[in-house]
């Protein structure tokens, strides 16, 4: 569990530096360091809609999600011995999803934080795919990840 932990705080870091990349002063890195460690303290929380539409995300940011939502709809294990290699092919695919959605992230407003609403679970739920220990668990988080990609869906294009 130590292990997940540490790697939920790195990717918590890498969300904090590619969100906060045109950032200048350190008053306003150190607001944005506490807003997004109010994200991960917080758990899930209820996403809102803009007015009733969707949020719009950023196209570079949204070929990310796009390859994280085809691997995890298209994914199946070849064969019952190489399914964990499998999975954890899926999971370092996915991390480095994360990794290229964090790092061109240039949103800002509501709609970066209702998008940190969705992405903070997201984010831990591909870390449990990491630390999965037989395929039934891995399974059931890649469900989870299904239905975290269905969540995106309604809120966001």
């Amino acid at each position: 569990m130590t292990k997940l932990s540490n790697y939920f705080v790195l990717i918590a870091l890498l969300l904090i530096t590619g969100c906060n990349q045109t950032t200048n002063s350190n008053n306003q890195a150190n607001e944005e360091t506490e807003h997004h460690s109010e994200h991960s303290d917080s758990g899930a929380e209820t996403i809102l809609l803009d007015n009733g539409k969707k949020w719009v995300v950023d196209a570079p940011m949204m070929i990310s999600i796009r390859n994280m939502e085809k691997v995890v709809q298209n994914f199946s294990a070849t064969n019952p011995a190489a399914m964990m290699d499998d999975y954890k092919n899926l999971s370092k695919t996915l991390t480095q999803n994360v990794e290229d959605l964090t790092s061109s992230c240039t949103m800002t407003g509501q709609a970066h934080d209702e998008l940190h609403k969705w992405l903070v679970p997201y984010i831990g739920l591909t870390e449990q795919m990491a630390e999965a220990k037989n395929p039934d668990e891995a399974t059931a988080v890649l469900n989870e990840l299904l239905t975290s990609l269905s969540e995106f869906n309604k809120y966001f294009e």
